[in-house]
Parts: structure tokens; sequence; C-alpha cells
């Protein structure tokens, strides 16, 4: 059985999604994250530089204070002599925070700076909608998104929009259709082109595992990745866009759960 038959032949969905179907309400302002200002507040990924420099300046604290401490027999040495060997770690540990601290930062900016090259040369700006399809293996839910290219003309993306909201009714309706859709997704990349699902016309849609939550998702080949097509077997991932209207309810697609 082939995954579209598997899958409750999803490609009729894209079928009985007439073009003519009127967009979703929702459709705004596409965030501009081609100033690398912009990508690097509101897309970029957050690693603490910070961590291993404090645990090593915690380390050079407790050294410089231990040195005051008289009468310990953890260095048999003099108390003079323990306190200035002491000191000299503390120093060292010191001198280490601040060189791993300013590497850190040095390869945060040109990891950042890198992915934003990759977003402006191949990155795609989705609209995100919530969707109640689990995809965990565990007892915590983990659930899947639906992700429609934000430059889609408002046909394309209405019809995207039914399908997905078609085939998602349909799945929730058939609980082994639900486990196999899930058990088939986490035996994926966790990014399926809605192409696979639903034909090739289909073009511009996206079935993306769990995520932060938010209005908008990039979507982007893979640093370190031959930048194809995902489609052709190109390695691609996706990120959360931080709103910049964070009061604003994101939008579901499909039946609740």
């Amino acid at each position: 059985m082939d995954d579209v038959t598997r899958l409750g032949n999803s490609r009729r969905f894209w079928t009985d999604a007439e073009p003519s179907v009127p967009p979703p309400v929702r459709r705004r302002p596409v965030p501009d994250l081609t100033d690398f200002g912009t990508f690097a507040v509101r897309v970029g990924q957050r690693r603490s530089a910070w961590y291993s420099p404090a645990l090593l300046a915690g380390l050079a604290l407790f050294c410089a204070g231990y040195s005051m401490v008289s009468g310990s027999g953890l260095l048999p040495l003099s108390q003079p002599t323990r306190r200035v060997v002491l000191l000299a770690i503390a120093g060292v540990l010191l001198v280490a925070a601040v060189v791993v601290l300013m590497r850190n930062l040095r390869l945060g900016d040109a990891h950042l700076r890198r992915d934003h090259r990759i977003f402006v040369e191949h990155g795609i700006v989705t609209e995100a909608y919530r969707t109640w399809l689990n995809v965990s293996s565990s007892e915590s839910p983990q659930l899947a998104w639906v992700l429609i290219d934000a430059r889609l003309p408002d046909r394309q993306a209405a019809r995207l929009h039914a399908a997905f909201d078609g085939w998602l009714t349909a799945v929730g309706a058939d609980s082994d259709m639900k486990t196999r859709t899930s058990g088939w997704f986490r035996a994926g990349s966790g990014l399926v082109p809605s192409e696979e699902l639903f034909g090739p016309a289909a073009t511009g849609g996206f079935l993306a595992g769990p995520s932060a939550y938010g209005h908008w998702k990039v979507v982007m080949p893979k640093p370190g990745t031959e930048p194809a097509p995902l489609d052709a077997g190109g390695s691609w991932t996706y990120r959360s866009v931080r709103d910049d209207e964070p009061a604003a309810p994101v939008p579901t697609i499909g039946p609740a759960e």
C-alpha cells in the first residue's frame, strides 16, 4: 500500500478543494526578514553563549574563596603556598571563561549570518496553522503544524487550506488512519511538502512537526547541506518566527481534537 492510499487517498482532497474557495480571512502582511538585524531578533536560534563561561567563572570564584579558608587539608601545602596555588587556578579559570565567552559570541554571530544568508537565498516565509494531529510517540502530545507559503496567490493558498482541512478532518474521523498518519510522519524528515500528500499541482504547503507557538514559520535548507528542493530529496528545516503581536491567537486548521 503506497503512502497516498495509506493516508486515506489524500490526493482526492486536492481535487475536492475547488480553486474558487475564498482565501482564509487571516492573510496578513508578511514579515520582512531580509534585514539581518530583524532576522536575528525574530528567527535567530538563541544558543546561550554564557553556560560554559558562567561555570568556569563560578569555579574561579570558588577557588578564590577557598584560598582564604585556613587549616584545610585539601592541598598538603603551607598556607601561603596553598593560597598562591588556588589564586593562580582561579586566575586561569577566569581567563578561560573570558576566552570561551568571546569564542561563543563570535561563533554564534557567524552561524547566525550563515543562516540569514541561506534564508535570503532559498528560504520561505510561511503562514502557520495549528492542528490537532498528534505526532508524538510518547504520552506527551506533540502537535503538527500546517505551513502555507505566504507568497502564494490567494486562490492557491485557499485551495491548499481547504485540502489540508478536508484531509485532516478525514484523518481525525478514523482512529486507524490517525495512527497510520502519525507513524508515517514520524518515520519521515519532520517536514512534508504538500505535493507529497496532494499531488504535483499542490505546491506551496507543508506539514511540519511540533514547533513553538507563532503565526509565522521560516522554511529553509538545513545549514551545511546542499540546497536541493525538498521534494527532490533536499534536507530542509523550519523555524518559528517570533511574533510582533503575541496577543493574537494562532488559527487552527482541521477539526478540534
